[in-house]
C-alpha cells in the first residue's frame, strides 16, 4: 500500500535508506555534497516526511505516528542533532537549527497547534511546551543567551513576522479561515517557511538573490501558491495535498532545481 518514493542524490553524498510501511503517502530526501546519511521510518496513515540535509551535518531521525500531519526538519552545518516525536492528531512541528546551536528537544500534546522558535549561534538550548487549544508561540534568541522557557495556554492569539536584510529564519503559522500571508526576504536572508491550514486563502513568497530555500506545504481546499525564485536560488519544494487548486512556479537564471508533488484531485 505504499505510494511512492523519490530520492535526489548529489556529489559525494553518502547512504540513504527509506522504509516505507502501509498507507504512507511520500517520502522525499534531497541529499547535498559531503552529508552523511538519513533514515526515514513511516508509520499507518502518516502523511509526508520532508528532510533537507546540508554540508556536514551530522544526522536526522523522524518517526512518524498515525494521523500526524507532517514534519519539517532544516539541519545546517555543524548542527549537532535534532528528534522530533508526533502523537496523534497533533498539528505540526518546526525545529530551525543553525551552525555550534546545541540541542532542541520538542514534544508536542494532542490537538497542539503549532510551534514556532528561532535560535541563533551560541545559544544554549530552548524548551517549549504547549497546551491544547494554544495558537502559537515565538521566540527570538540572539547570541549568548541561556534558555528561554515559555508555557501558552488556552485561547492565544498570533504571531506575525517581517524580517529585514541579513536576518535568520521567518516562520509563519496560519490557522483556519486566516486571511493572506505575504512575506518578503531581501538578499543574504536563509529561508522562509509558510504553513497553510484548511480553508486559508492564498500565501505568496518573493525571494530575493542568493536566498537559500523556499518550503510551502498546503492542506486541503487551499486556494492557491505562486513564488517567484530570482538568480542563485538553491531549490523550491511544493507539496499539494487534496482538493488543492494549483501551483505555479517561476524559476530564474542559475536556480538549482525544482521539485512539484501533486497529490489526489488537484488541478
Amino acid at each position: 500500500m505504499a505510494a511512492s518514493v523519490t530520492v535526489h542524490r548529489h556529489p559525494m553524498a553518502e547512504p540513504v535508506t527509506v522504509h516505507r510501511h502501509p498507507m504512507a503517502a511520500s517520502v522525499t530526501v534531497h541529499r547535498h555534497p559531503m552529508a552523511e546519511s538519513v533514515t526515514v521510518h513511516r508509520h499507518p496513515m502518516a502523511a509526508s516526511v520532508t528532510v533537507h540535509r546540508h554540508p556536514m551535518s551530522e544526522t536526522v531521525t523522524v518517526h512518524r505516528h498515525p494521523l500526524a500531519e507532517t514534519v519539517t526538519v532544516h539541519r545546517h552545518p555543524m548542527a549537532a542533532s535534532v528528534t522530533v516525536h508526533r502523537h496523534p492528531m497533533a498539528a505540526l512541528v518546526t525545529v530551525h537549527r543553525h551552525p555550534m546551536s546545541e540541542p532542541v528537544t520538542v514534544h508536542r500534546h494532542p490537538m497542539a497547534t503549532s510551534l514556532t522558535f528561532h535560535r541563533h549561534p551560541m545559544a544554549a538550548s530552548v524548551t517549549v511546551h504547549r497546551h491544547p487549544m494554544a495558537a502559537s508561540v515565538t521566540v527570538h534568541r540572539h547570541p549568548m543567551a541561556a534558555s528561554v522557557t515559555v508555557h501558552r495556554h488556552p485561547m492565544a492569539a498570533s504571531v506575525t513576522v517581517h524580517r529585514h536584510p541579513m536576518a535568520e529564519p521567518v516562520t509563519v503559522h496560519r490557522h483556519p479561515m486566516a486571511e493572506p500571508v505575504t512575506v518578503h526576504r531581501h538578499p543574504m536572508a536563509a529561508w522562509v517557511t509558510v504553513h497553510r491550514h484548511p480553508m486559508a486563502a492564498l500565501v505568496t513568497v518573493h525571494r530575493h538573490p542568493m536566498a537559500a530555500l523556499v518550503a510551502v506545504h498546503r492542506h486541503p481546499m487551499a486556494e492557491l501558491v505562486t513564488f517567484h525564485r530570482h538568480p542563485m536560488a538553491e531549490t523550491v519544494t511544493v507539496h499539494r495535498h487534496p482538493m488543492a487548486a494549483s501551483v505555479t512556479v517561476h524559476r530564474h537564471p542559475m536556480a538549482a532545481s525544482v521539485t512539484v508533488h501533486r497529490h489526489p484531485m488537484a488541478a
